[in-house]
C-alpha cells in the first residue's frame, strides 16, 4: 500500500512539475512576442514616414495599427503581471482503516 501510495504522490508531483514548466514557457514566449512587438513600433514608424514620401492616393492606417499593436502588447504585459496562482493540492488521508 505505501509503494502505491509512494508512486501516486510521485506521479503528481511529476505532473505538477511539467504543469508548471509549461506555464513558464508560455510566459516566456509571450514575452518573446511583446519583446517583437515593442520592436515593430521602429518598424511600423519608418513605413509611415516612407508613405508619407509617395505620391500613392491610397494610405495605410498607421495610427490604427500601433493603436492595435499597443492593445495586444497591454493585454500581454497585463497577463504576464499577473501573479501566477498556486494550484490547489488536497492532502491525502494517511488513514485507511481501523486498528484494534
Amino acid at each position: 500500500m505505501k509503494k502505491i501510495l509512494l508512486g501516486l504522490v510521485i506521479t503528481s508531483s511529476i505532473l505538477s512539475s511539467q504543469a508548471l514548466a509549461n506555464v513558464w514557457l508560455e510566459r516566456e514566449k509571450l514575452e518573446q512576442i511583446e519583446t517583437n512587438l515593442a520592436a515593430l513600433h521602429t518598424l511600423i514608424a519608418e513605413a509611415d514616414e516612407q508613405s508619407k514620401k509617395t505620391g500613392y492616393k491610397h494610405k495605410f492606417d498607421y495610427k490604427q495599427l500601433t493603436d492595435d499593436v499597443n492593445k495586444i502588447r497591454s493585454g500581454i504585459t497585463h497577463y504576464l503581471e499577473s501573479p501566477l496562482e498556486p494550484a490547489e493540492i488536497e492532502p491525502i488521508s494517511d488513514e485507511y482503516g481501523e486498528y484494534k
